[in-house]
């Protein structure tokens, strides 16, 4: 589009010639100022991605929060090997990562809950929270929603779920 409004389209003729062809643009209904249908569409945009956001936030689950206590938190260490793919200069190599993995025992009255957390990275560390002391989680299926000590929500797995014998 030229600076004046008008298109112009450029086409090869069979003997390499290039020809322009310039039409007059359409002009706008009267009375709407220049950059208004612009102006419109980044305003439909930024409408739609404002309710795409807020439609994705209302998606989240509430959880059905239980209070228990905290029994028992142990971290078994392990270990697992991986295998590097060889490289020109050495071959395959085997690497031992870290595996270590918590339980942590919930007692909510009715049920003893045994949920663990894997702990793969460097950086991991077992969940703040302390024994014999109220915690809050959700559990959906086989998986637990534990809150720590500062409220940050974790996911567990459900390794056992035990009729509490008093």
């Amino acid at each position: 589009m030229s600076r004046d409004g008008a298109f112009i389209s450029r086409r090869e003729t069979g003997e390499g010639e290039v020809v322009t062809d310039s039409k007059a643009a359409q002009p706008l209904p009267s009375g709407l100022p220049p950059g208004f249908v612009e102006d419109t569409m980044r305003r439909l945009f930024y409408s739609a991605l404002v309710l795409v956001v807020c439609s994705t936030v209302s998606i989240a689950k509430d959880r059905a929060w239980r209070t228990g206590t905290l029994v028992n938190a142990e971290t078994e260490r392990g270990s697992r090997s991986v295998g590097i793919p060889p490289t020109i200069i050495t071959g395959p190599k085997i690497a031992t990562l870290r595996n270590d993995i918590t339980y942590y025992t919930i007692d909510d009255g009715k049920y003893r809950w045994v949920v663990s957390r894997r702990m793969t990275k460097k950086d991991d560390k077992p969940l703040d929270v302390t024994i014999d002391a109220p915690v809050k989680f959700a559990i959906e299926k086989k998986n637990c929603y534990l809150l720590d000590n500062q409220g940050e929500e974790h996911k567990l797995t459900v390794e056992r779920k035990r009729l509490k014998n008093d």
